[in-house]
Formats: C-alpha cells, sequence, structure tokens
C-alpha cells in the first residue's frame, strides 16, 4: 500500500514545479474568457507545462485549462493523434 502512495506521489511531483501554485483555480475551469486568458497566461511559461498537458490527456479530466489546452482543443489534439496513428 506504501509503495503504491509513493508511487502516485512521484507521479504527481511535477505539480511542485507548477506556475500555477498559489495561484486561483477559478481561473482554469472558468466559463468567462478574461480567467481562461489569464490561466493560458500562466501556462505560456510554466516548466512543466508538458507534463500537465499529459496528465489531463491520460485521466479523464472533463473541464479545464491543463498545459495551456482546454477541453476541445484537448480533443482536436486526441483526434489528429488518432488520425495520424491510423494513417501510419
Amino acid at each position: 500500500m506504501n509503495q503504491t502512495r509513493d508511487t502516485a506521489r512521484t507521479a504527481m511531483a511535477w505539480q511542485q514545479a507548477a506556475a500555477c501554485i498559489g495561484a486561483d483555480p477559478e481561473w482554469f475551469f472558468s466559463p468567462d474568457p478574461i480567467e481562461t486568458a489569464a490561466a493560458r497566461s500562466l501556462c505560456s511559461s510554466c516548466p512543466v507545462k508538458a507534463e500537465c498537458l499529459a496528465h489531463a490527456e491520460g485521466t479523464p479530466e472533463s473541464a479545464g485549462v491543463w498545459g495551456g489546452v482546454d477541453l476541445d482543443e484537448r480533443r482536436r489534439i486526441a483526434r489528429r493523434r488518432k488520425a495520424t496513428a491510423v494513417v501510419r
């Protein structure tokens, strides 16, 4: 049991380096375009942006801005990847 907890803790360690630490979580889940823009701005210079996006793509994150990308954009990315994989 402890090994599972340690593995989960290590897997999410990237969050400690995120630019959004201490930011208002509402920005990342808001329908307000101004707050969404603030979230994207914060993401743009984040050192763990790729890890954040990978987390959202690998888990059922059904809302919010993750790695600077909203749900609709994540869906488009997934469709493009799937189409590319089929072509190969």
